[in-house]
């Protein structure tokens, strides 16, 4: 059962009951229902309310930013045991975001051993003499070695 408050304004006046939700967001999402009841009987009306969520909407006021896009994308490749390797891709569109790089899904920390590195909008992996913490360098894929670019809040 709901009731009036901040959030939620409830009214009855000339046989219109009237719900209003101040501000909605996506956790408002679900089945209404209005329930009218007297000592003969009752009714009832519903509806579903989908929310559509807005990501960053607070960031997005604030700034006319766009979201980073990859238009160069890592390319797949062997190395020999030992040898450095460099991964690399261009990435447009957003004017802040950060970049994160994952193997099988977990983030590479930079170290000695891996460093990130960007210049202009190409943005690299360094991996110093193909480090043993990752042996599976020597067979990367693009499904495996994938990096993340997400906006700053």
């Amino acid at each position: 059962t709901l009731s009036s408050s901040e959030i939620v304004d409830l009214k009855y006046k000339n046989g219109v009951a009237i719900l209003m939700i101040n501000e909605v967001f996506p956790e408002d999402k679900g089945e209404y229902t209005c329930l009218a009841t007297n000592s003969i009987g009752s009714d009832t009306t519903f509806c579903k309310l989908t929310v559509k969520a807005v990501e960053n909407a607070a960031a997005k006021k604030k700034s006319d930013d766009k979201s980073p896009k990859i238009v160069d994308h890592l390319t797949s490749m062997y190395v020999k045991d030992g040898e450095a390797v460099t991964l690399s891709c261009r990435i447009i569109g957003a004017k802040k975001f950060n970049v994160v790089w994952l193997h099988n899904n977990k983030e590479i920390k930079t170290s000695k051993d891996f460093q990130y590195t960007s210049e202009a909008n190409i943005y690299k992996l360094v991996i110093a003499e193909n480090s043993p913490r990752i042996p599976a360098l020597t067979r990367a894929k693009r499904s495996t070695m994938q990096e993340r670019a997400t906006r700053r809040a």
